[in-house]
């Protein structure tokens, strides 16, 4: 009966809980019962009231001293400098790159066209021409070979004859004194210049020969009469053709060959 009621109060009484703690080794890690991972405090807490030890805790790092993360930054702004950056590396790789490695030989071919200077008009002058006639006439034929046409005028003096003539007396009535002495003598080729410098002189012929005109000179001057042998000149006016050509257009020979005579010659000039 003792035994009996001894064993009836040890089951009955209360004990007091007592949980066993254990030192672990640093290397060997705690089970974890299943019963305590609904628990609110970590395993690292647990194993720190196991092992009676105080967790400290974790510093704050300083705005300074924060940790950088190895994670990538924002990805928008990350893309929105690499696209400028690469927009920007376009351009100038497309404006340093060299033409001759990206053009085709079609293209070089056009560009060598396009630079090659056109080539330069040609002008001429041509003449002279004695005969306004001839000159439009010629004017006319190449009218359509040439871009512009023009004409320009000069008066000339060639010698034409040679005048065999005495110095012009006082007057008039002593001309005509002196013509008398001329018929006298056997002279009958006179007249009185009646203008110009020589006015009131006699002319005794003109000569288109020099020889012959000295010759008739040599026999008035037997008759005692001071003979004068002086060449004339004729005035005339000489025309010459100014034209403008495109290079490498050409005038038919056979125009020059029909209008021109052995005088006319064509003269390179500036263009203007």
């Amino acid at each position: 009966m003792v035994n009996v009621g001894y064993v009836t109060w040890e089951l009955n009484r209360e004990r007091p809980q007592q949980s066993a703690t254990f030192a672990l080794p640093p290397d060997v890690e705690r089970i974890v019962l299943l019963s305590e991972l609904g628990s609110e405090s970590s395993p690292d807490d647990t194993v720190a009231q196991a092992t009676g030890e105080t967790a400290e805790p974790a510093p704050t790092a300083s705005p300074a001293e924060e940790p950088q993360s190895d994670e990538p930054a924002d990805t928008t702004e990350v893309q929105s400098i690499d696209t400028a950056a690469v927009a920007d590396s376009a351009v100038t790789a497309a404006d340093t790159v060299d033409d001759t490695q990206t053009r085709t030989p079609l293209d070089k071919a056009d560009d060598r066209l396009a630079e090659k200077e056109p080539e330069a008009d040609l002008c001429y002058t041509l003449g002279p021409f004695r005969e306004m006639k001839t000159l439009r006439l010629v004017t006319r034929e190449i009218k359509d070979y040439v871009i512009e046409a023009s004409f320009r005028s000069r008066e000339e003096q060639e010698q034409s004859m040679f005048r065999v003539y005495l110095k012009p007396v006082g007057s008039k009535q002593e001309a005509k004194a002196l013509i008398k002495e001329l018929v006298s003598k056997n002279i009958r080729d006179y007249f009185i210049i009646s203008d110009g410098p020589n006015k009131n002189g006699i002319s005794l012929g003109y000569f288109s020969d020099k020889s012959r005109a000295h010759r008739h000179a040599r026999r008035v001057r037997k008759h005692g009469f001071d003979a004068i042998v002086e060449p004339v000149f004729r005035t005339y006016t000489i025309y010459w053709l100014d034209y403008r050509i495109k290079a490498g257009n050409e005038i038919p020979q056979q125009i020059f060959d029909q209008h021109l005579d052995n005088t006319a010659q064509r003269l390179s000039r500036t263009c203007a």
